[in-house]
Protein backbone atom coordinates (compact mmCIF):
# COMPACT_ATOMS: atom_id res chain seq x y z
CA UNK A 1 0.00 0.00 0.00
CA UNK A 2 1.75 3.21 -0.93
CA UNK A 3 2.46 6.29 1.29
CA UNK A 4 0.08 8.75 1.43
CA UNK A 5 2.75 11.79 1.08
CA UNK A 6 2.11 15.23 0.02
CA UNK A 7 3.42 14.64 -3.42
CA UNK A 8 0.60 12.01 -3.82
CA UNK A 9 -1.91 13.99 -2.27
CA UNK A 10 -1.06 16.94 -4.68
CA UNK A 11 -1.04 14.48 -7.83
CA UNK A 12 -4.26 13.44 -6.53
CA UNK A 13 -6.03 16.83 -6.41
CA UNK A 14 -4.55 17.82 -10.24
CA UNK A 15 -6.60 14.62 -10.71
CA UNK A 16 -9.60 14.97 -9.04
CA UNK A 17 -9.82 18.54 -10.46
CA UNK A 18 -9.06 17.49 -14.59
CA UNK A 19 -12.62 17.11 -15.76
CA UNK A 20 -11.33 15.67 -19.10
CA UNK A 21 -9.43 12.95 -17.35
CA UNK A 22 -10.51 9.31 -15.85
CA UNK A 23 -7.69 8.47 -13.14
CA UNK A 24 -6.56 5.81 -11.23
CA UNK A 25 -3.75 5.25 -8.72
CA UNK A 26 -1.38 2.39 -8.67
CA UNK A 27 -1.68 1.05 -4.68
CA UNK A 28 1.88 0.07 -4.39
CA UNK A 29 3.32 3.46 -5.82
CA UNK A 30 0.89 5.97 -5.49
CA UNK A 31 1.40 7.29 -9.18
CA UNK A 32 -1.22 8.15 -11.21
CA UNK A 33 -2.48 6.08 -14.21
CA UNK A 34 -5.03 6.60 -17.19
CA UNK A 35 -8.41 4.83 -16.18
CA UNK A 36 -8.06 2.98 -19.79
CA UNK A 37 -4.27 2.04 -18.98
CA UNK A 38 -5.16 0.53 -15.66
CA UNK A 39 -8.03 -1.69 -17.00
CA UNK A 40 -6.00 -2.73 -20.11
CA UNK A 41 -7.86 -4.35 -23.02
CA UNK A 42 -11.21 -4.23 -20.19
CA UNK A 43 -14.03 -2.07 -21.09
CA UNK A 44 -13.26 1.21 -18.97
CA UNK A 45 -16.43 0.54 -16.71
CA UNK A 46 -15.50 -3.47 -15.97
CA UNK A 47 -14.68 -4.39 -12.40
CA UNK A 48 -11.77 -2.26 -10.92
CA UNK A 49 -7.94 -4.32 -11.30
CA UNK A 50 -6.39 -5.16 -7.88
CA UNK A 51 -3.14 -3.20 -8.51
CA UNK A 52 -4.92 0.03 -8.40
CA UNK A 53 -8.20 2.40 -7.15
CA UNK A 54 -10.41 4.98 -8.72
CA UNK A 55 -9.77 8.49 -7.31
CA UNK A 56 -11.41 10.11 -4.88
CA UNK A 57 -14.72 11.83 -6.83
CA UNK A 58 -15.15 14.94 -6.95
CA UNK A 59 -17.53 16.95 -9.14
CA UNK A 60 -18.34 20.21 -10.22
CA UNK A 61 -21.16 20.73 -8.12
CA UNK A 62 -18.75 19.83 -4.85
CA UNK A 63 -16.68 23.14 -6.39
CA UNK A 64 -19.91 25.03 -6.61
CA UNK A 65 -20.70 24.42 -2.73
CA UNK A 66 -17.39 24.81 -2.24
CA UNK A 67 -17.48 28.47 -3.61
CA UNK A 68 -20.80 29.10 -1.72
CA UNK A 69 -20.14 28.23 1.45
CA UNK A 70 -16.71 30.02 1.19
CA UNK A 71 -18.54 33.23 -0.21
CA UNK A 72 -21.81 33.07 2.21
CA UNK A 73 -18.83 33.72 5.13
CA UNK A 74 -16.92 36.40 3.84
CA UNK A 75 -17.21 39.77 5.87
CA UNK A 76 -15.73 41.86 2.94
CA UNK A 77 -18.84 43.26 1.69
CA UNK A 78 -17.97 44.36 -2.00
CA UNK A 79 -16.07 41.00 -2.66
CA UNK A 80 -19.26 39.00 -0.91
CA UNK A 81 -21.41 40.81 -3.44
CA UNK A 82 -19.24 40.61 -6.28
CA UNK A 83 -18.76 36.35 -5.83
CA UNK A 84 -22.29 35.77 -5.26
CA UNK A 85 -23.91 37.98 -7.90
CA UNK A 86 -21.43 35.56 -10.29
CA UNK A 87 -22.70 32.64 -8.40
CA UNK A 88 -26.42 33.59 -9.49
CA UNK A 89 -24.80 33.52 -13.05
CA UNK A 90 -25.96 30.55 -15.78
CA UNK A 91 -22.91 30.04 -17.48
CA UNK A 92 -19.02 31.06 -16.67
CA UNK A 93 -19.50 30.68 -12.93
CA UNK A 94 -15.99 28.63 -12.48
CA UNK A 95 -14.11 31.07 -14.35
CA UNK A 96 -16.09 34.09 -13.41
CA UNK A 97 -15.49 33.19 -9.98
CA UNK A 98 -11.43 32.60 -10.46
CA UNK A 99 -11.11 36.02 -12.30
CA UNK A 100 -13.30 37.78 -9.14
CA UNK A 101 -10.96 36.67 -6.58
CA UNK A 102 -7.64 37.74 -8.77
CA UNK A 103 -9.19 41.45 -7.64
CA UNK A 104 -8.90 40.04 -4.20
CA UNK A 105 -5.24 38.41 -3.44
CA UNK A 106 -6.05 38.08 0.43
CA UNK A 107 -9.35 36.15 -0.06
CA UNK A 108 -7.92 34.60 -2.97
CA UNK A 109 -5.32 33.10 -1.24
CA UNK A 110 -7.73 32.31 1.55
CA UNK A 111 -9.95 30.12 -0.66
CA UNK A 112 -6.71 28.79 -2.34
CA UNK A 113 -6.06 27.49 1.26
CA UNK A 114 -10.15 26.24 1.99
CA UNK A 115 -9.98 24.02 -1.35
CA UNK A 116 -7.05 22.79 -0.58
CA UNK A 117 -7.76 21.62 3.12
CA UNK A 118 -11.27 20.44 2.23
CA UNK A 119 -9.73 18.14 -0.54
CA UNK A 120 -7.13 16.65 1.03
CA UNK A 121 -9.53 16.04 4.16
CA UNK A 122 -11.46 13.73 1.08
CA UNK A 123 -8.49 12.45 0.07
CA UNK A 124 -7.65 10.90 3.27
CA UNK A 125 -11.08 9.72 4.28
CA UNK A 126 -11.21 7.82 0.68
CA UNK A 127 -7.29 6.58 1.69
CA UNK A 128 -8.51 5.03 4.92
CA UNK A 129 -11.44 3.57 2.89
CA UNK A 130 -8.86 1.88 0.51
CA UNK A 131 -6.66 0.45 3.58
CA UNK A 132 -9.71 -0.88 5.26
CA UNK A 133 -10.61 -2.35 1.99
CA UNK A 134 -7.31 -3.84 1.90
CA UNK A 135 -7.40 -5.52 5.12
CA UNK A 136 -5.37 -2.40 6.69
CA UNK A 137 -6.05 0.02 10.09
CA UNK A 138 -7.43 3.46 9.25
CA UNK A 139 -4.90 6.30 9.76
CA UNK A 140 -7.49 8.98 10.73
CA UNK A 141 -7.83 12.31 10.31
CA UNK A 142 -4.65 14.77 11.19
CA UNK A 143 -6.22 17.34 13.70
CA UNK A 144 -3.74 20.03 13.14
CA UNK A 145 -4.76 20.15 9.45
CA UNK A 146 -8.55 19.82 9.54
CA UNK A 147 -9.10 22.01 12.67
CA UNK A 148 -7.35 25.24 11.91
CA UNK A 149 -9.50 25.59 9.20
CA UNK A 150 -12.60 26.11 11.45
CA UNK A 151 -10.38 28.09 14.34
CA UNK A 152 -8.57 30.32 11.48
CA UNK A 153 -12.07 30.96 9.27
CA UNK A 154 -14.99 31.02 10.55
CA UNK A 155 -16.99 33.18 12.92
CA UNK A 156 -18.13 31.87 16.59
CA UNK A 157 -20.35 32.96 18.70
CA UNK A 158 -22.31 31.94 22.10
CA UNK A 159 -24.91 32.93 23.40
CA UNK A 160 -27.77 32.03 26.39
CA UNK A 161 -30.96 29.74 25.13
CA UNK A 162 -33.12 33.13 24.31
CA UNK A 163 -30.38 33.87 21.83
CA UNK A 164 -29.35 30.65 20.55
CA UNK A 165 -33.02 29.51 19.48
CA UNK A 166 -32.91 31.76 16.67
CA UNK A 167 -30.00 30.82 15.32
CA UNK A 168 -30.38 27.07 15.72
CA UNK A 169 -34.81 26.93 14.32
CA UNK A 170 -33.29 26.77 10.80
CA UNK A 171 -30.54 24.19 11.64
CA UNK A 172 -33.18 21.88 13.07
CA UNK A 173 -35.58 21.94 10.58
CA UNK A 174 -32.90 21.70 7.83
CA UNK A 175 -31.62 18.58 10.32
CA UNK A 176 -34.90 16.83 11.02
CA UNK A 177 -36.00 16.86 7.24
CA UNK A 178 -32.75 14.85 6.39
CA UNK A 179 -33.09 12.24 9.43
CA UNK A 180 -36.99 11.85 7.82
CA UNK A 181 -35.88 10.35 4.89
CA UNK A 182 -32.97 7.75 6.22
CA UNK A 183 -35.01 6.27 9.25
CA UNK A 184 -38.55 5.46 10.21
CA UNK A 185 -40.43 8.62 10.84
CA UNK A 186 -41.30 7.65 14.43
CA UNK A 187 -37.57 7.42 15.27
CA UNK A 188 -36.77 11.07 13.93
CA UNK A 189 -40.46 12.40 15.55
CA UNK A 190 -38.99 10.91 18.88
CA UNK A 191 -35.76 12.26 18.42
CA UNK A 192 -37.08 15.56 17.52
CA UNK A 193 -39.29 16.04 21.05
CA UNK A 194 -36.38 14.90 23.13
CA UNK A 195 -34.27 17.66 21.17
CA UNK A 196 -36.93 20.53 21.86
CA UNK A 197 -37.36 19.33 25.38
CA UNK A 198 -33.75 19.97 26.09
CA UNK A 199 -34.39 23.02 24.33
CA UNK A 200 -37.12 24.55 26.21
CA UNK A 201 -35.33 24.75 29.39
CA UNK A 202 -33.17 27.29 30.47
CA UNK A 203 -29.59 26.08 31.98
CA UNK A 204 -27.56 25.42 28.54
CA UNK A 205 -25.14 27.50 26.39
CA UNK A 206 -25.42 27.23 22.69
CA UNK A 207 -22.36 27.43 20.38
CA UNK A 208 -23.10 28.41 16.22
CA UNK A 209 -21.11 29.65 13.21
CA UNK A 210 -22.46 32.21 11.75
CA UNK A 211 -23.14 32.72 7.97
CA UNK A 212 -22.52 36.28 7.65
CA UNK A 213 -26.49 37.10 6.97
CA UNK A 214 -28.01 36.52 10.36
CA UNK A 215 -28.10 33.33 10.19
CA UNK A 216 -25.73 29.98 11.16
CA UNK A 217 -24.36 27.23 9.45
CA UNK A 218 -23.41 24.95 12.64
CA UNK A 219 -24.59 25.30 15.80
CA UNK A 220 -24.02 23.24 19.10
CA UNK A 221 -25.81 22.95 22.85
CA UNK A 222 -24.98 21.96 26.06
CA UNK A 223 -25.10 21.98 29.60
CA UNK A 224 -23.82 20.79 32.91
CA UNK A 225 -24.69 18.39 35.06
CA UNK A 226 -24.48 16.42 38.62
CA UNK A 227 -23.67 17.24 41.58
CA UNK A 228 -20.26 19.23 42.82
CA UNK A 229 -18.81 15.69 43.53
CA UNK A 230 -20.16 14.48 40.09
CA UNK A 231 -20.39 17.11 37.63
CA UNK A 232 -20.03 16.81 33.78
CA UNK A 233 -20.68 18.53 30.80
CA UNK A 234 -23.13 17.14 28.44
CA UNK A 235 -23.15 17.97 24.43
CA UNK A 236 -26.72 17.38 23.37
CA UNK A 237 -27.10 18.88 20.12
CA UNK A 238 -24.54 19.41 17.38
CA UNK A 239 -25.68 19.92 13.28
CA UNK A 240 -23.78 21.42 10.74
CA UNK A 241 -25.70 21.92 7.13
CA UNK A 242 -25.13 19.84 4.55
CA UNK A 243 -22.95 21.85 2.18
CA UNK A 244 -20.75 22.79 4.99
CA UNK A 245 -19.49 19.47 6.48
CA UNK A 246 -16.00 17.68 6.28
CA UNK A 247 -14.64 20.51 7.49
CA UNK A 248 -13.93 19.77 10.73
CA UNK A 249 -16.87 22.07 11.87
CA UNK A 250 -18.55 19.36 13.98
CA UNK A 251 -16.16 18.25 16.14
CA UNK A 252 -14.57 21.91 16.55
CA UNK A 253 -18.14 22.72 17.98
CA UNK A 254 -17.71 20.12 20.64
CA UNK A 255 -14.26 21.14 21.26
CA UNK A 256 -15.50 24.77 21.66
CA UNK A 257 -18.51 24.16 23.18
CA UNK A 258 -16.47 21.43 25.99
CA UNK A 259 -13.90 24.21 26.60
CA UNK A 260 -16.83 26.79 27.20
CA UNK A 261 -18.57 24.94 29.73
CA UNK A 262 -15.95 23.43 31.36
CA UNK A 263 -15.08 27.25 32.63
CA UNK A 264 -17.38 27.45 34.31
CA UNK A 265 -16.81 28.07 38.39
CA UNK A 266 -18.65 25.10 39.12
CA UNK A 267 -16.80 22.81 36.92
CA UNK A 268 -13.75 23.91 37.81
CA UNK A 269 -12.47 20.36 37.25
CA UNK A 270 -9.70 19.97 35.04
CA UNK A 271 -10.89 16.49 34.61
CA UNK A 272 -14.28 17.11 34.25
CA UNK A 273 -16.12 14.40 31.70
CA UNK A 274 -17.60 15.82 28.47
CA UNK A 275 -20.92 13.57 27.19
CA UNK A 276 -21.70 13.52 23.65
CA UNK A 277 -25.02 12.34 24.32
CA UNK A 278 -27.38 13.76 20.83
CA UNK A 279 -30.97 13.18 20.21
CA UNK A 280 -31.02 13.38 16.74
CA UNK A 281 -27.42 12.15 15.10
CA UNK A 282 -24.77 14.70 13.45
CA UNK A 283 -23.70 13.54 10.32
CA UNK A 284 -20.06 12.63 9.84
CA UNK A 285 -19.12 13.56 14.02
CA UNK A 286 -18.49 10.29 15.03
CA UNK A 287 -15.44 9.85 13.23
CA UNK A 288 -14.10 13.34 14.24
CA UNK A 289 -14.83 12.08 18.29
CA UNK A 290 -12.86 9.29 17.68
CA UNK A 291 -9.88 10.77 16.94
CA UNK A 292 -10.19 13.34 19.38
CA UNK A 293 -9.87 10.92 21.81
CA UNK A 294 -13.78 10.34 22.63
CA UNK A 295 -14.13 6.54 23.66
CA UNK A 296 -17.88 4.64 23.39
CA UNK A 297 -20.34 5.12 25.91
CA UNK A 298 -23.21 2.98 25.77
CA UNK A 299 -25.17 2.39 22.31
CA UNK A 300 -28.54 2.88 20.33
CA UNK A 301 -29.28 0.58 17.45
CA UNK A 302 -32.47 0.44 15.40
CA UNK A 303 -34.11 -2.03 12.56
CA UNK A 304 -37.14 -2.69 10.48
CA UNK A 305 -38.89 -5.50 12.04
CA UNK A 306 -38.90 -8.80 10.37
Amino acid sequence: MFELRKDVVDDIIFAMEDQDGAWRVNLETGDLIAREAACGDLDPLALPQPDSVDIPEWHPRDGFRLMESFTSELREPSAKKALHAILSQGRGVFRGFKECLAAYPAIEKSFRERKLRIMSQAIREWYDEVRVAGGLERLGETPEEVGDLVESDLGFATGLPSIARDFFAPLIEALGAEIEEEVPLALAARGLHQLRLELDREDWIGLWVEDGEGGAIAGAAGRLEGPPEARMARIFFVSVLSDFRRMGIARSLVDRLAGELASDESASDYNLPILVDLALPAPGLEKGLFSSGFENFGARAWRRGS
